[in-house]
């Protein structure tokens, strides 16, 4: 299936956003579209030859991604998403979508407190249920991230694929934020030390080499790696006005043309046959 980057954008214009997508200055799809667009191509890259393979994502709080397999890609087979539990009227519009919600905590070190702890710590399917699997920006905010690739791999079929998304380690603003001697970590009073609330944290990113190195460590075959430039779903460039702030832009952007100093990663893992 041809992607064509131009018409998914305009998808994300006019796409049903719910009250909990909602981001200034507009909705979660719409401002990360260049990342959503990037997981996509891939997945079609990676898609089995079924004509509508089961599918789960893992983290699918707010919904974004599973609405648009339906409404963008037309994905009619089993749909499902998992994460902690969401409110009501978000597990109805799933729903209505034809998507099944599995409320779990996939990170039960850190469940011992807030509402997780009632959660199972498995997803209620069958071992190799799904032939993709789908964990976008979700790996960061665990404190055992093992615990969720050897979960996925559980859950994938032989020959099934995982599609993975998560911000860059090594990333241009890191390396600068070490150089000026700040942290290049999650800010501290908005970490797990002093946030304990459901919400959870980038607890730790991580490098291109790292995140492989999970993956081959979990069982998978890593078949495809990629640096993702999606500097412009980041509001700190498209909401820069100042003119001064739009010349460091400019001028920090050929350092984009280095893979490594991108913002996100992308990887692609099989489960062996």
């Amino acid at each position: 299936m041809h992607f064509d980057t131009a018409a998914f954008y305009r998808f994300t214009e006019s796409y049903p956003a719910n009250s909990y997508e909602a981001r200034e200055p507009t909705h979660w799809l719409h401002t990360q579209k260049v990342r959503f667009g990037l997981t996509l191509q891939a997945y079609l890259r990676h898609r089995p030859a079924e004509t509508a393979p089961a599918i789960l994502d893992i983290g699918g709080y707010p919904g974004s991604l599973v609405k648009t397999l339906r409404l963008y890609l037309r994905e009619s087979g089993t749909i499902d998403a998992a994460g902690l539990a969401g409110p009501d009227d978000f597990m109805q519009e799933l729903a209505g979508y034809q998507v099944g919600f599995y409320p779990c905590n996939l990170d039960p070190l850190i469940g011992s407190y807030a509402s997780p702890k009632e959660l199972p710590v498995r997803i209620q399917r069958e071992d190799a249920s799904y032939e993709v699997i789908f964990a976008t920006e979700i790996i960061e905010h665990t404190l055992d991230p093992l615990y969720l690739l050897k979960e996925s791999f559980r859950l994938l079929r032989p020959g099934g694929v995982l599609m993975l998304t998560t911000p860059n380690q090594a990333t241009l603003s890191n390396r600068l934020r070490a150089l000026s001697g700040r942290s290049m970590y999650f800010p501290l009073k908005r970490s797990i030390m002093y946030d304990r609330s459901d919400w959870r944290p980038h607890i730790r990113e991580y490098t291109m080499w790292e995140m492989a190195t999970l993956l081959q460590d979990s069982g998978f075959e890593v078949v495809e790696k990629q640096f993702m430039d999606i500097s412009q779903d980041d509001p700190r460039f498209w909401g820069w006005s100042h003119p001064l702030l739009r010349l460091a832009r400019t001028a920090l952007s050929p350092l984009m043309l280095i893979p490594s100093m991108r913002q996100g990663l992308l990887l692609v893992a099989r489960r062996p046959n």
